[in-house]
């Protein structure tokens, strides 16, 4: 294998290479899954279930260059009235972000990292939901790029 093989090899020393970030670990930090209204909600047949979609990201640094970043997401569904489901799961990372300033840094910690966790939090939520005896989600895809933005317009929450 060369480092024509892989595009992200590392580049030859002298040579400025840009910001680095690599994902070091990921996992289920956190996940829940809750059908308070079954087996009932199991009869009802009318129509498709609504779902609404939350999700948060946090950063915490846990040694020099390494965060552990965590994409919370919680998804409920209700038939009419009723809810159906509701299932919260915290999909995390360890990432090691090198060689950037403190814009970029902001950036790659705040919206790429989180968009790297999406697929795995997307998986997670579709098997539960399968194994709560509904059927499996398929999450649309996110742009993280637009929710970093708009996270960055809106004020801060008011401090208690």
């Amino acid at each position: 294998m060369t480092e024509h093989d892989h595009p992200e090899a590392a580049a030859p020393e002298g040579t400025d290479a840009g910001p680095k970030l690599q994902l070091q670990k990921i996992y289920i930090k956190d996940s829940s899954f809750e059908s308070p209204n079954s087996p009932q909600v199991f009869m009802q047949q009318e129509g498709k279930p609504s779902l609404s979609l939350n999700l948060n990201s946090t950063s915490t640094k846990i040694a020099d260059n390494t965060h552990e970043v965590v994409l919370s997401v919680s998804v409920e569904a209700k038939m009419g009235d009723s809810l159906a489901f509701l299932i919260e799961v915290q999909q995390a990372g360890i990432f090691n972000v090198e060689d950037c300033e403190v814009e970029e840094h902001r950036k790659l910690v705040g919206k790429r990292c989180p968009a790297m966790l999406y697929p795995y939090v997307c998986e997670a939520i579709s098997n539960l939901a399968g194994k709560g005896g509904f059927h499996q989600l398929l999450l649309q895809p996110l742009d993280f790029d637009d929710l970093y933005l708009k996270a960055e317009q809106s004020p801060p929450p008011p401090q208690n």
